[in-house]
């Protein structure tokens, strides 16, 4: 059976979407096999008509930025800007998404799930126990860890510990520098096996946007300086966060299983 799937670089944070009809017990070997393929690849979601799924069932808002471009692009003519509220796996309401083409780029505006809560938690990290903001999306928590001065290996350890100690599947570290606007993320999947320093990293775009507007009390519009590329988050205390970023098709390709 050849599988098809379109690799995006969204902002920077490689994503392959599954076009073809696949039995969700098989998304794990699907996206490995992806992944294998395609090391430059970060993670898989799952098509379904106007559905989107990830493989370890989490949420993820850069790749929800690529399925809104999907519709687009496969739609051939589409009004632009267009409109699309899609369902999305680890949210339980639909996201709304606008999309523009703008030259080979597809400009979106995401809405995000609203944020469940922010509260403090004391986590292990190098040795220490500190008391850390978490922000909680619905499928997913962002750890928000400022003036960060550890290697990098005590952070991937971290974070699989977090996973256990929160009761969440997916978990962020989100290493903020917010003097410079420098965000770094880290993003583990327990359910999917994955562990990835990401280019960028929308849902901990949007979870540190957060954190600062509840901090400062103020609403807050933020281009955060990440690896790969920026990403603009718009939030105000209480409300969901807005993401601006691009996506642009790599290729179209199959795998066969």
């Amino acid at each position: 059976m050849d599988i098809k799937y379109t690799l995006w670089n969204p902002n920077g944070n490689i994503t392959a979407l599954v076009q073809t009809p696949v039995a969700p017990d098989a998304y794990p070997e699907t996206a490995a096999l992806i992944m294998k393929k395609e090391p430059t690849c970060e993670q898989v979601g799952f098509l379904n008509g106007r559905a989107l799924r990830m493989a370890g069932g989490e949420f993820c808002g850069n790749a929800s930025i690529c399925a809104a471009a999907q519709f687009f692009r496969d739609e051939c003519t589409p009004k632009n800007p267009t409109k699309y509220t899609f369902p999305v796996s680890g949210s339980d309401a639909p996201v709304c998404a606008e999309v523009e083409k703008n030259g080979e780029k597809y400009a979106v505006t995401l809405e995000m799930p609203p944020y469940e809560s922010i509260f403090y938690k004391e986590l292990p990290l190098g040795g220490n126990i500190l008391k850390l903001p978490v922000v909680s999306f619905p499928g997913i928590m962002h750890v928000i860890i400022e003036n960060f001065k550890l290697e990098d290996a005590a952070f991937e350890s971290a974070v699989k510990e977090w996973s256990d100690i929160l009761d969440c599947d997916a978990v962020g570290a989100m290493l903020l520098d917010a003097d410079s606007g420098r965000l770094k993320p880290l993003v583990y999947v327990k359910s999917a096996a994955t562990l990835f320093w990401e280019g960028s990293c929308a849902s901990g775009t949007a979870a540190a946007g957060v954190y600062i507007a509840e901090k400062t009390g103020k609403k807050a519009e933020i281009c955060f300086k990440e690896p790969k590329a920026p990403l603009t988050v718009i939030a105000a205390p209480g409300n969901p966060p807005h993401l601006k970023g691009f996506a642009e098709i790599i290729k179209t390709d199959k795998i066969s299983m």
